[in-house]
Formats: C-alpha cells, structure tokens, sequence
C-alpha cells in the first residue's frame, strides 16, 4: 500500500513505513481549507490545516507500508485523520519515480460546510493564534512549509508551494519583507 503526504504527514507520519519515494498528485493541489479544532485549534479559537482539494497538480511524498502493517496504519490515520472535521479517505492516483500507482490520501471533504478556504487575512490570524492537542498551528505552518519546500523532485516536475506559502513562510519566519516569486 502506498500513502500519498502533502501536509504534516510529510515531516511527522507517526507510523511505521517500508520505504518513501517523491510523489506528484495531478489534478490535485493543497489547500488551507480544514478548520483544526483538535490537533491545531480549539472550539474557541480554531486553527486551519491543509485539506488536498482538485486543482493542478500536488508534489508530497508516498510512504510504502508492508502488507503486515497495513491494517495498522490504515486505523492509525483514520483515527489521526478524522479527528479533524473535514476530510475523506480516498484512493489517488500519484506517479513516482517507478510509473503510475494509486495511494491512499485524506483529502478534503468538498461536500461538508465547514471545508472552505479563507482570506490571506483570516488564515494568518488562525496561524498566528490557535494551538491545540498537537501545539501551535503556526508551527505546524512552519514546518509543513519547510518540509514541502525540501521535497526531492525530479527534473521537469513542478515547484511545490508556489504563491501565498511562501508569502506565508516569510510571514511567520520573520521575513516579511521578502520577495516572493
């Protein structure tokens, strides 16, 4: 089995894996759209977390899970994924370096109403304030960010946080007067 990561999955899976390999989801994109009001917020100040959502095309990482360890990590990521309201589990397909696959992926639930993306303006209030069972949602932003911004690509794929992450990453790195391609 193959897991597809694009969030904080990347940089803290929590579960044992066979091996990793770079990963591009086309027809996929990130998104700051699921409101964290367990892991990164709370009911009273919840934060935001990344929700994979269609759009052009997502670099992440594929875990591959031994046979033996599937069952356990398929419970281990429900449990993980779902305490956050908001996502759906699904099967993707990514292309690595070995060709095409299919890997399991919590993507954003599109039909529940509390998925929405905000305004540059709210989601840096949600990062600079919310903190919940897993610590500040502006770590998470930090360290989501740096590791997207590391992922191992081949030749031709695209860039993997273009836009507002890395006015984000400025932002909460204490650049804010940096340029941004």
């Amino acid at each position: 089995m193959l897991v597809f990561a694009y969030g904080s999955l990347i940089w803290n899976p929590g579960f044992d894996y066979e091996s990793t390999m770079p990963a591009m989801a086309p027809g996929w994109r990130r998104s700051w759209c699921i409101p964290s009001t367990v892991h990164r917020g709370s009911a009273d100040s919840p934060g935001v977390v990344l929700g994979l959502v269609p759009g052009t095309c997502c670099i992440g990482i594929a875990y591959e899970v031994t046979d033996v360890r599937e069952a356990a990590v398929r419970r281990y990521l429900a449990e993980r994924e779902t305490a956050e309201d908001g996502y759906v589990d699904s099967l993707i397909d990514v292309l690595t370096p070995r060709g095409w696959d299919k890997a399991l992926c919590y993507v954003a639930d599109l039909s529940n109403p509390c998925v929405r993306e905000l305004s540059e303006a709210g989601l840096l209030s949600r990062l600079r304030t919310a903190w919940g069972r897993a610590g500040t949602n502006a770590d998470y932003a930090k360290n989501t960010i740096a590791a997207v911004m590391t992922l191992p690509r081949p030749l031709a794929w695209p860039e993997p946080c273009p836009g507002m992450a890395l006015r984000l990453a400025g932002i909460l790195c204490g650049n804010a007067g940096a340029e941004w391609v």
